[in-house]
């Protein structure tokens, strides 16, 4: 009876490691050689003037070595611990007990953007490949690069800085390439400024008149500037720069307004579906051709 229960156990544990015996015995020296972490990001984004961190994760290292080449001039970076560049920026990392081996880009610049390979020291060398992508802060004002707006309504121009390390100190708006001054005797004027990840700042200048046409520019303390044209629309006359606009969409009806003639025109649209409008030669294109439109001139 005590044969037999011992057999039993003996037969258990036998089933149980299996499995592991089996894989050890069809792949030999794969878990012996070292191998990289496929799941360690490939691409890599930094901001300009803050660090860069690429990683390279390598398994069953034993006593080889792991080097960071750039391979825009195939450069030895580091070799283990130790660098070999003159640009101290660069610097190798890695901590006892982990598998992880970083290489730190201080200060990263634009021109550090590129490959750069993880090699192991094997024979021959197996290699594990990052791009690294530098992003520096960038200004747009949204709707650029034309705004239309009417005599009397507001202007409400909107400047987005993304990419910033930190948010920009100050924000200047100009108008005709001068500064524009919020405590003018012109009055109406504001700015609201929302700092974060992306710093937006808002210009209002209310009740437009046509002396409010023109270039305005908005000029971060971190950014080039960005710029956009603003036509201030006398009435029922449009001029030559009036493009096509979405006025309300209603259900799948729309009303579209265009300049024709010097003239605004207002047309209502409807479609099963939702046409694509273009502008050509001064007016509203309106595509697929499925549709009913009636047009009236503005007064």
């Amino acid at each position: 009876m005590k044969n037999d229960c011992r057999a039993n156990v003996l037969y258990y544990l036998l089933a149980a490691t299996a499995p592991t015996l089996r894989h050890s015995l069809v792949q030999p020296g794969k878990w012996e050689d070292p191998y990289f972490d496929d799941t360690t990001p490939r691409n890599v984004t930094a901001l300009v003037g803050k660090s860069a961190y690429l990683s390279c994760r390598v398994k069953n290292l034993a006593n080889k070595t792991v080097s960071w080449i750039r391979h825009r001039d195939i450069h030895i970076l580091t070799v283990g611990s130790y660098t070999y560049t003159s640009d101290q920026r660069f610097q190798a990392t890695h901590h006892k007990n982990t598998d992880d081996w970083t290489l730190q880009i201080k200060w990263a610049q634009k021109r550090d953007a590129g490959i750069y390979e993880c090699q192991i020291s094997t024979q021959p060398v197996r290699s594990y490949f990052v791009t690294l992508s530098v992003v520096v802060p960038t200004a747009t004002i949204i709707g650029g690069p034309d705004l239309h707006v009417d005599k009397g309504s507001t202007i409400n121009l909107t400047c987005a800085v993304k990419y910033s390390p930190e948010p920009p100190a100050y924000i200047f708006w100009y108008h005709h390439d001068e500064v524009i001054s919020y405590d003018s005797s012109r009055g109406g004027v504001s700015v609201i400024t929302e700092k974060g990840d992306v710093t937006t700042s808002h210009l209002l200048i209310q009740n437009a008149d046509l002396d409010d046409s023109g270039k305005y520019s908005c000029s971060p303390s971190n950014a080039d500037v960005a710029s956009v044209r603003v036509h201030v629309l006398n009435g029922k006359y449009c001029g030559i720069y009036r493009r096509c606009a979405i006025l309300w969409l209603v259900g799948n009806q729309a009303t579209v307004e265009s300049c024709q003639r010097g003239r605004r025109t207002r047309s209502r649209v409807s479609s099963l579906l939702w046409p694509e409008i273009r502008f050509i030669r001064g007016s509203c294109s309106f595509l697929p051709p499925s549709f009913t439109q009636a047009s009236t001139m503005v007064d």
